[in-house]
């Protein structure tokens, strides 16, 4: 019975503070268009919702399991979220439809990311906002004007 209410009460604390984590994290976003329609990644917002959709799914099928299932589906689940971060917290990559059109790409700004370029056609950062808190911006590789040909990269501003 006391594990069961141990369980409980982890289920609604994950609950309530996965989208506040999630939601804390510093975010920016870059903006290119070949040289010459905002398309934002939906990474982040997947990620919450897969969260979501799991704790709501285990605190369901799991309030009458043993300790041992209860742990088999946290392992899955925690495996599940950190693939999920692992995806989301990646290289910025244009290629595709992107080259030729202008389009947002929505970047962790609390850790090192990188911008390639896998298109047949150069392309040009148009715009970058970090997103960080302070008034000087941060030092980046990337700049505002510079065109990216096939398979170049550079720093996208990072604000730690």
């Amino acid at each position: 019975m006391r594990l069961r209410r141990v369980l409980q009460v982890a289920v609604v604390l994950a609950a309530l503070v996965s989208p506040l984590a999630a939601f804390a994290l510093t975010m920016g976003s870059v903006t290119t268009a070949p040289l010459g329609s905002a398309a934002p990644a939906l990474a982040m917002p997947m990620l919450i919702a897969l969260a979501m959709a799991l704790i709501g799914f285990g605190a369901y099928r799991l309030r009458r399991r043993s300790a041992e299932a209860v742990a088999r589906f946290a392992l899955v689940a925690v495996l599940g979220l950190l693939a999920g971060l692992a995806y989301a917290d990646g290289t910025i990559t244009i290629q595709g439809t992107d080259c030729n059109m202008e389009t947002t790409q929505p970047y962790l700004s609390s850790a090192v990311q990188t911008l390639v370029s896998l298109c047949p056609n150069p392309i040009r950062i148009v715009a970058i906002d970090p997103g960080c808190e302070t008034p000087d911006p941060p030092v980046s590789h990337c700049i505002v004007g510079q065109s990216l040909s096939n398979g170049q990269d550079c720093i996208l501003p990072s604000c730690s």
